[in-house]
């Protein structure tokens, strides 16, 4: 299993969105339904997002989290949460 890292780019170089070479399980959600809305409203804040589109993290399915979203925007979101961007994902076996 490579990285999420390499993932991406393996994703770039193959012209696939990641998806459909890989799975992962997005924990995002969960970590966005347990913040209270000051925790939302401070990580819009720090992302430079509104703080709806972070809300749009609790209902949002995989297909969803990859079309919408840019790796760039997560790792934004995961900087602003103290993760690291991998940590976001939980392979699946």
């Amino acid at each position: 299993m490579p990285s999420l890292k390499h993932s991406f780019k393996i994703s770039e170089i193959f012209r696939l969105p990641i998806e459909e070479i890989f799975y992962f399980e997005p924990i995002l959600k969960d970590i966005i339904l347990d913040m209270k809305v000051e925790e939302i409203d401070e990580t819009a804040k720090q992302t430079g997002f509104p703080s709806a589109r972070i809300l749009d993290l609790r209902t949002i399915n995989d297909d969803e989290l990859t079309q919408n979203f840019k790796k760039e925007d997560l790792v934004k979101i995961s900087s602003a949460l103290g993760m690291e961007f991998n940590d976001l994902f939980i392979e699946e076996e």
